[in-house]
């Protein structure tokens, strides 16, 4: 089973969605910041 295991995809694309949102989250602040 390669690559469609869901129970090895899930973490890893749980872990990227969490990086995108503190970038996210981040650049939002950052945003305000400079407000």
């Amino acid at each position: 089973m390669i690559g469609l295991d869901p129970i090895a995809v899930l973490p890893a694309l749980l872990a990227m969605l969490l990086l995108v949102a503190i970038r996210q989250d981040r650049v939002f602040f950052d945003l305000v910041l400079l407000r």
